[in-house]
């Protein structure tokens, strides 16, 4: 999370709507009414307050009990803290509270997912695109937990719906090339590979057309190799 939500933001739920049309919308409520503070709360946690966020759903939640929202980030900050305990119970119960927004079933599934239920993490991300259907993020997430259960084929059709509907989404497409060098696709693996600097940060651009081959014979030719990842990798190919 980053920065401050403006009111004609998309809303940090997740909904689609905009902030102020959302769980932003204030109706001329005083500024310390639940909304405001919700919205300084939202803020907090996205510049790594997370104190002070949790004293502002708190404070939500005191005003008006099960608030989906308050509830839902109350959860995220305890899963930030390493309380596992406390935050999948809020995570279901701002789903519970409000099934229709497709962040909280994505960050439950993430959450699932982390703690080694990819089987039940596979139903959330399910959820969550039966509420946006094209929500590139879900899919991506979906094949993630696809993968952990060595479901190959389908993991490659959900990073491929990720891809068709966002084609620069660089993440999907260097997952979709993990799976492919997997099993032994190595031109259509290497080709997604590219985009790996972009998903890493490494690049500002996507990788513009692809390069020549080497051709047959490396023989009194140079090659020019650069660091990536660090040490270990450096001395890994180095040995070719």
């Amino acid at each position: 999370m980053t920065g401050a939500t403006r009111r004609n933001d998309p809303c940090p739920c997740g909904s689609g709507r905009r902030f102020k049309e959302c769980h932003g919308r204030i109706d001329a409520e005083p500024a310390d009414g639940f909304a405001a503070i919700l919205e300084r709360a939202l803020a907090s946690h996205r510049r790594g307050a997370i104190d002070e966020a949790v004293r502002g759903y708190e404070k939500v939640l005191a005003l008006v009990p099960g608030h989906a929202v308050a509830t839902h980030y109350l959860g995220m900050a305890a899963w930030q803290r390493g309380d596992l305990a406390a935050a999948e119970p809020a995570l279901r119960a701002s789903l519970a509270a409000d099934g229709g927004i497709a962040d909280f079933h994505n960050n439950l599934g993430l959450l699932l997912r982390d703690t080694g239920r990819a089987v039940e993490a596979l139903d959330a991300f399910a959820r969550a695109l039966a509420v946006d259907p094209d929500w590139t993020e879900a899919f991506n997430n979906l094949a993630l937990a696809l993968e952990d259960l060595g479901r190959w084929d389908e993991a490659r059709a959900a990073y491929g719906e990720a891809i068709a509907r966002a084609p620069e989404f660089a993440a999907a497409h260097q997952n979709l090339a993990r799976v492919l060098l997997t099993r032994g696709e190595l031109a259509a693996g290497w080709r997604h590979y590219r985009w790996r600097l972009l998903a890493q940060g490494l690049a500002e651009r996507a990788p513009g057309p692809a390069l020549p081959a080497l051709g047959e014979s490396l023989a009194a030719r140079r090659i020019a190799l650069v660091a990536e990842q660090g040490i270990g990798d450096v001395l890994f190919f180095l040995r070719f």
